[in-house]
């Protein structure tokens, strides 16, 4: 019977987002490998996803396997991809019902207080 051997780690949204790269062949710290499916939330899915951080819903932590010093994401590519898109303005959130004021709104456009 093997043991497997783990550590539980914080890492801030900042270090994640700087780190991140989308595939396994490039310089990022933080990576989807070959393996897992591209993204497949679509804009409104995403949005979904960020408006529940802003809530302060409670999320699944996400699972990093370390390859030699880079992290490779096991679980959760879907909501780092998304959550690094939308830091880099990659797109305006939309089809939000509880927060719905903020569809449009790219993050930059979002108050200092919210993000």
């Amino acid at each position: 019977r093997r043991e497997a051997r783990y550590v539980v780690t914080d890492l801030s949204v900042e270090l994640v987002v700087s780190k991140f790269r989308d595939e396994a062949e490039t310089e990022g710290d933080i990576y989807v490998p070959e393996y897992q499916r591209s993204l497949a939330w679509n804009e409104e899915q995403s949005s979904y996803f960020i408006e529940s951080l802003i809530l302060r819903v409670p999320v699944p932590p996400v699972f990093l396997y370390d390859v030699e010093g880079r992290l490779e994401i096991v679980d959760g590519s879907q909501r780092i991809r998304s959550l690094v898109r939308y830091l880099r303005d990659g797109f305006a959130l939309r089809g939000l019902e509880k927060l719905d004021i903020l569809n449009g709104y790219h993050f930059a456009d979002l108050p200092p207080s919210v993000q």
